[in-house]
């Protein structure tokens, strides 16, 4: 086994920069309002099991999505609206 001795200052100047950068990787998903799901991301963020509560979701015009040709994606912001609007307390 190595073991690898730092200084105290390099150590203290590593975590913050190792923070620093998850902080941001975390508010670069919040920002990222251009995020189009799959099926199964969708299905996944929602909870369900059923391709037809997904396509019933739809069909209510309960969640945001797209459609060009046969493919289809969600939007990851309506989707995350939708579950706030049916959060209970």
């Amino acid at each position: 086994m190595e073991v690898i001795v730092i200084d105290t200052d390099a150590y203290i100047q590593l975590i913050a920069e190792l923070r620093q950068m998850i902080l941001d990787a975390i508010q670069e998903i919040h920002n990222d309002e251009d995020v189009w799901l799959g099926r199964q991301a969708a299905m996944d963020m929602l909870g369900i099991k059923s391709t037809t509560k997904l396509q019933e979701l739809r069909d209510e015009d309960e969640i945001v999505y797209s459609q060009f040709g046969r493919t289809i994606r969600y939007s990851r912001k309506g989707i995350l609206e939708f579950l706030a609007k049916h959060k209970n307390r």
